[in-house]
């Protein structure tokens, strides 16, 4: 009886426990569907509340300006507009401002390296120099004539030589000071400067950068960076070229130098001046055929004696036209292609207009205002010229640079 009762007593507090657990199982259960419904419900009465205020917005009504206006398409131009060059020849050596920026007046723009100008001040100086010391000795000279004129030592003859040699030599050395003044004033434009405020809308002036590829998309940098000289007639740049081409015509292979040179025979501008005012004939370097007018056209002939004499007329900024014995102009019509170098009566214009481009060895080019492309005939036969040519060939024989005489009279 007593082992049963000992073992029949722990089975209450295992259910009690359960009870426990089932009771807290539920409560979570309530809470945990309970609290968010809760919580939703709360929000929902709070939204349904804030709703339920209507908000107005009252505004003023003001009459507007009618738009009668059509939008066109159109450019800005400026008010004032200047173009600014270089009283200095030199190479350019800073450029402080670029394409868009604001600029005030007074503000330099630009540096010009000038060694040239450079060098003549300081000849000038010295020759300044010299002209103190022959005044010095000049006027030494004259006082001693005078003093011995006064005993009858020399003759009056003498003196007067004297005097006007010391009178001489002053008017040299107020010339040699005035040409270094001169000088110096020059020297100061070796910085462009602003004439106005404004807005930069160009630039002409460029540091060019030698460079090399070996697939001809790559280029890599080669050497120092290389000023590029302008002249200021017509404001032509010189841009330095090495070529080198592939014997077998075909993409690859190499090239080494160990060191080139750039031939610059007449670095100081034109190898003559431009006969303005002047009949001229123009030669191919290509096959020697002249130019001539036939039936209207301008075409190359290889007998020189029907070589047209054409008039060069100046269109300023080293911008020729070329005017026919019978007052006619040589005209680029079209786009330039053979047969459409036409002459035409009347004053010219860019169609007639050609920028001379002088190529350094007794040769140009003429650079059309309307194609802006170069005149141009067939190397090898006789035939209508063009004027649709991006640019020569390195040998000059394609039918692009033309030699010029003096038309005889």
């Amino acid at each position: 009886m007593n082992s049963n009762s000992s073992s029949s007593a722990p089975p209450p507090i295992r259910l009690t426990r359960i009870a426990q657990i089932v009771i807290a199982l539920v409560i979570i259960g309530l809470l945990i569907g309970f609290v968010p419904r809760w919580i939703s419900q709360r929000k929902l009465v709070k939204e349904t509340h804030a709703e339920s205020v209507i908000n107005v917005n009252v505004i003023s009504p003001t009459p507007s300006k009618p738009d009668l206006g059509t939008p066109l398409p159109a450019e800005v131009q400026a008010f004032v507009q200047a173009s600014i060059h270089a009283r200095a020849s030199g190479y350019l050596k800073n450029w402080f401002v670029d394409i868009g920026d604001h600029v005030t007046n007074g503000q330099v723009l630009a540096e010009i390296d000038t060694p040239e100008l450079v060098q003549q001040l300081a000849q000038a100086k010295a020759e300044l120099d010299q002209a103190k010391a022959a005044l010095d000795l000049a006027k030494t000279t004259a006082d001693r004539w005078t003093e011995l004129l006064k005993t009858a030592s020399v003759s009056e003859q003498e003196t007067a030589e004297k005097t006007a040699d010391y009178t001489l030599k002053q008017a040299n050395v107020e010339a040699t000071r005035a040409n270094v003044q001169r000088l110096e004033d020059l020297r100061n434009f070796d910085r462009v400067t602003a004439p106005f405020d404004g807005t930069i809308t160009a630039r002409n002036t460029d540091i060019g950068q030698l460079s090399y590829s070996a697939d001809g998309k790559t280029f890599s940098p080669l050497g120092e960076k290389i000023p590029m000289p302008y002249q200021l007639k017509t404001f032509q740049g010189i841009r330095y070229s090495l070529f080198h081409y592939n014997a077998y015509g075909a993409p690859g292979g190499h090239a080494d130098f160990d060191q080139f040179t750039v031939d610059e025979p007449r670095p100081r501008g034109l190898t003559r001046p431009i006969p303005v005012g002047k009949s001229i004939t123009l030669t191919s370097l290509g096959d020697g055929a002249a130019l001539t007018v036939k039936d209207g056209v301008v075409q190359t002939t290889t007998a020189e004696k029907t070589a047209t004499a054409f008039k060069v007329v100046d269109r300023d900024l080293g911008r020729i036209a070329l005017e026919t014995p019978a007052g006619r102009f040589v005209s680029v019509g079209g786009t330039g292609n053979a047969g459409e170098i036409t002459i035409k009566t009347g004053k010219p214009g860019d169609a007639e207009t050609f920028q001379w481009v002088d190529m350094q060895r007794d040769d140009l080019m003429l650079l059309s205002l309307a194609t802006h492309r170069f005149l141009v005939v067939a190397a090898d036969k006789p035939g209508p010229a063009a004027a649709n040519l991006s640019g020569p060939r390195p040998n000059r024989k394609d039918g692009s640079c033309f030699a010029w005489k003096l038309a005889a009279n």
